[in-house]
């Protein structure tokens, strides 16, 4: 159970920056109203969490079928369905309870689902056997629910396959060779399905990585994750779930093939979001406690760079904004600025940063984004704020 919650708190701390109108679907006229400003100041646990349930799915096999109508290719079709149907029946119902809007229905189902395939499926070495049918069947629907915006199905859907990825012990290779064969491109697919699609990649992607399997092999982990960057929505949950990598490797992993893979999002200053500079400045923190020789030219290259100077924090300034855009939450960003401000014995260094924080992400007005934005990112809020934030973590 520890582990259970714990895994569950890690996956919620990478939902905190995914934005809830390209994620889940808004069935009633209430909540397609709010789908502007109202939702932005709302995390995606929030509005799940009064939204009514979704409707409840057909029942399979709903009309008796005359198997005197039937030839005999299709008596075997639909024998074999019924085989596969009658084996997974305990199976339906929690796959179906993962789709629920409250968080608490999608944990126990979760669990609840682990404990049933554990009974059917535990092999010699008290590990779920990935070949069995019923957990084969288990995670290509897991799988396939992670594409779906119906109700809390991604969340439930992506939450379930960490455990069972966990419990099987399941290698990326695995995860991927099965997710290509669960989330098959529509024929002349719509945008929306091509957003779903790559949504669904990037969520059985984090939860390899929150199963803790992806460290096998990191490198076809990180190349898939920054595949899936096209997806603008995606972006600050992918650098998310590489942090998340990034702290569960060895050194030489991170400056190894976790680096080679992402070493394109830190070549302009520019485009560093809170998300891309909290990533940063923990992996300047790593390449700093290794030798500089065993560090390749463009890690090197970050790890000299001040991020915490007038001149980064200018260029940054448009992007980092949207730090103030969570409240009354606190970003995981000022975690990270606050550590690297105050580890300094030297005051003169501390007070240089204090003022280029203050100058370029207190006091510069927000000039672009929406009404609700640049309330929130207005000069007093932001210093009102930043206090806030020094006084809950220093």
């Amino acid at each position: 159970m520890e582990r259970v919650d714990q895994i569950l708190s890690t996956f919620e701390s990478l939902l905190e920056d995914v934005r809830p109108g390209g994620f889940i679907h808004f069935d009633s006229d209430e909540y397609k109203k709010e789908r502007s400003e109202q939702c932005e100041a709302k995390t995606l646990l929030e509005i799940l969490e009064n939204m009514p349930p979704p409707k409840a799915a057909a029942p399979l096999f709903q009309k008796e079928i005359d198997q005197n109508e039937l030839d005999d290719d299709e008596k075997k079709v639909h024998q074999r369905q019924q085989q596969r149907f009658s084996q997974n029946t305990k199976l339906l119902p929690l796959l179906q309870q993962l789709e629920d809007v409250k968080q608490a229905a999608r944990k126990q189902a979760a669990i609840d689902l682990v404990k049933e395939l554990q009974s059917v499926a535990l092999s010699h070495t008290q590990q779920l056997d990935i070949n069995n049918s019923s957990v084969q069947y288990a995670l290509k629907r897991l799988i396939r629910g992670c594409s779906s915006r119906k109700g809390g199905s991604r969340l439930g859907c992506t939450f379930a396959l960490s455990l069972v990825m966990a419990e099987a012990q399941m290698t990326p290779e695995q995860a991927m060779k099965m997710m290509k064969a669960s989330l098959e491109k529509p024929f002349r697919a719509k945008e929306d399905q091509m957003r779903d699609l790559i949504w669904a990649r990037c969520l059985v992607m984090s939860a390899l990585v929150l199963s803790e399997r992806a460290t096998i092999d990191c490198e076809a982990v990180v190349r898939e994750l920054v595949n899936c960057q096209s997806e603008q929505r995606c972006r600050d949950y992918i650098m998310r779930c590489l942090g998340l990598l990034v702290d569960q490797s060895p050194p030489s992993v991170i400056i190894g093939p976790i680096w080679h893979g992402i070493q394109d999002s830190f070549a302009n200053l520019y485009y560093y979001t809170p998300t891309v500079l909290m990533l940063a400045l923990k992996l300047q923190t790593i390449a700093q406690k290794i030798d500089e020789k065993s560090l390749p030219p463009n890690l090197c290259s970050l790890a000299k760079i001040n991020l915490l100077s007038e001149t980064s924090l200018e260029q940054m300034h448009a992007r980092l904004l949207y730090a103030f855009n969570v409240w009354p939450r606190f970003h995981p960003m000022w975690s990270m600025l606050l550590q690297r401000v105050f580890d300094t014995s030297n005051a003169k260094v501390m007070a240089n940063r204090l003022k280029a924080i203050n100058l370029h992400l207190l006091a510069e007005p927000a000039e672009k984004g929406t009404p609700a934005f640049r309330r929130a990112a207005h000069p007093k809020v932001r210093r009102k704020f930043f206090a806030h934030v020094l006084c809950v973590d220093t």
